[in-house]
């Protein structure tokens, strides 16, 4: 039975169950709450093999130009466990540089569940990894990143930081932001806002908060800050 099938056959059994929706409530998240449809296509998605490689999931309006074109740009989001937009890159083989705290582990990761993952490159979440970020970007490389974060590693993913959109403001570099959205009938979608172009970064990080919770299913509670820099916290 073809992946996308078996998906579907799935998720219209348990979408419809009151009580698997009460049972995926009490599943804790990594760092954040996912919505009932987030949690779902998880757990489905993860049980069978090669999901990701066959699924289908159209480029958004405002990147379809971005994506051909060999000049660098910036996407950002907020965790979603979810691999979406890395899908959307290595389909198509635009390589990419994303900056993630352990990028030999988001490379493993990723490699087992895409065969066409060469295109791909990771760095640290660390002023080096910036540096090689920017000489990826240099190169022409789509730059990608989570910007959001937890105080602690117990707390909730519930800070965004501007520092990428500052980075992208000092070298000239567009900014979309993208959030992964679960629709009801259970596919999969990239809704996506840009360019942003010398922005203040924190107007610009409460900007993207407000897109979030106004579009799509899930809502976050999130507060823009700067990391380790309480004075320079912008509460909503």
């Amino acid at each position: 039975m073809p992946s996308q099938t078996l998906f579907d056959s799935a998720w219209q059994s348990l979408h419809a169950s009151t009580a698997f929706r009460k049972l995926v409530s009490l599943i804790p998240g990594r760092g954040r709450q996912p919505s009932f449809n987030e949690h779902l296509f998880s757990l489905i998605s993860g049980n069978i093999p090669g999901f990701y490689d066959a699924l289908e999931l159209p480029v958004p309006a405002p990147l379809q130009d971005r994506m051909t074109r060999p000049q660098a740009f910036v996407i950002l989001h907020f965790h979603d466990g979810s691999s979406f937009v890395s899908k959307i890159l290595i389909d198509r083989g635009r390589r990419f540089t994303r900056i993630v705290v352990d990028p030999e582990s988001y490379l493993r990761t990723l490699g087992g569940k895409f065969a066409g993952a060469a295109c791909a490159r990771a760095v640290g979440a660390d002023m080096f990894g910036l540096a090689l970020a920017l000489k990826a970007a240099r190169q022409g490389d789509a730059i990608c990143c989570a910007i959001d974060y937890k105080e602690n590693k117990r707390a909730p993913y519930s800070r965004v930081s501007p520092v990428m959109i500052e980075f992208a403001n000092r070298n000239g570099l567009d900014v979309f932001f993208v959030k992964s959205n679960i629709r009801d009938s259970g596919r999969a979608e990239l809704l996506c806002w840009g360019p942003f172009r010398d922005i203040d970064a924190e107007a610009c990080a409460e900007r993207f908060i407000d897109l979030f919770n106004t579009h799509g299913e899930s809502r976050r509670a999130l507060t823009v800050k700067y990391p380790g820099d309480a004075a320079r916290e912008s509460r909503r």
